[in-house]
């Protein structure tokens, strides 16, 4: 919902899942795609500590892979 944009939430939501997963499933790490142009989720996965990892076009849309490294 366009209200909750914007308001951090989706950062939050991704933090708290990240700390879960890793703990309950002992991860070294987390890989995440996303279309190059959705900016909002870029930048939530740039908040959460993911890093670039690839960028390409696959059915001629362009797309990111990034991933977080546990610590």
């Amino acid at each position: 919902r366009k209200n909750c944009w914007n308001r951090g939430i989706a950062t939050e939501a991704v933090r708290l899942f990240l700390n879960e997963i890793s703990e309950k499933f002992s991860l070294e790490s987390v890989g995440a795609f996303t279309y190059s142009d959705n900016t909002a989720s870029v930048r939530v996965l740039e908040k959460n500590g993911f890093r670039l990892i690839e960028e390409f076009t696959e059915d001629g849309r362009k797309s990111k892979y990034f991933q977080y490294d546990v610590i």
